[in-house]
């Protein structure tokens, strides 16, 4: 684990910076709900839910449930509930930790589209937005506030926006934090262009803290590169990440 920052200069677009801002003021304020999963209005039948949840399995089906969805024109709160339930059927997450996700973090800024990707019918990339979220509801826990998944902005660096995988917010210090579930070894040309977006981030605001994560210890170039790079290296079960980014938190906020 490296404590430390980066040097990079960048400067995020004036309208991204005004809503990281206005994210991070609501979750200081305190975006936790008292929902339900069996208490949302307008939400769909069981019946339903099991149609969708057969779609979703097949490849491709995700999308085809995202239409079918969209033509219900539903609240957000309606589909967070849905895809969740989706995934509760499917067995892809237990009803327990659906339950507690919704209440941590219905109305969280890029919620809704995080449980959809969790129904991805391709398990690798299901577990890697699973691993996401199971490492902020860990984070929640021990006091982090959840500001925003899958973040999107433009790194100055590649053609298309990027996304930051998870925000949080601990004392005075916003944590950007760049997750990969992979059960092997991350290409090292994956992690250098994600390490360049991860720092071209945290580089626009004072406050904020690189992380990158990994499911398994990664190899000493890895760890090496991170350090050069002044990136802080964490990794394990999202439960270890957790309790590794606590650590990381009491060292350096106030």
């Amino acid at each position: 684990m490296f404590l430390c920052f980066s040097s990079i200069s960048f400067a995020l677009p004036a309208g991204i910076l005004t809503k990281l801002d206005d994210l991070v003021k609501f979750a200081v304020r305190g975006g936790k709900t008292a929902k339900s999963l069996h208490n949302v209005a307008d939400a769909l039948s069981k019946s339903k839910i099991t149609e969708l949840a057969e779609i979703a399995k097949k490849p491709g089906g995700l999308k085809t449930v995202g239409e079918v969805l969209s033509e219900g024109k539903y609240a957000d709160t309606v589909l967070e509930n849905a895809y969740i339930r989706i995934a509760i059927k499917n067995k892809v997450i237990t009803e327990e930790f659906g339950e507690e996700v919704f209440k941590k973090f219905s109305g969280v800024d890029g919620f809704r589209t995080i449980v959809r990707k969790i129904n991805i019918a391709n398990p690798a990339t299901s577990k890697g937005h699973l691993q996401e979220l199971q490492i902020a509801n860990e984070a929640v826990k021990n006091g982090f506030k959840p500001v925003s998944f899958g973040f999107r902005y433009a790194d100055g660096l590649k053609q298309a926006e990027t996304d930051m995988d998870i925000l949080l917010k601990k004392g005075d210090k916003l944590f950007a934090i760049e997750s990969k579930a992979y059960a092997g070894e991350v290409p090292m040309d994956m992690v250098r262009a994600d390490t360049e977006s991860l720092l071209a981030f945290s580089s626009a605001r004072k406050d904020c803290v690189p992380v990158f994560s990994f499911l398994k210890e990664p190899p000493e170039l890895t760890k090496k590169y991170l350090q050069y790079k002044n990136v802080n290296l964490l990794y394990g079960t999202p439960e270890e990440i957790s309790l590794k980014l606590e650590h990381l938190a009491q060292c350096i906020t106030k």
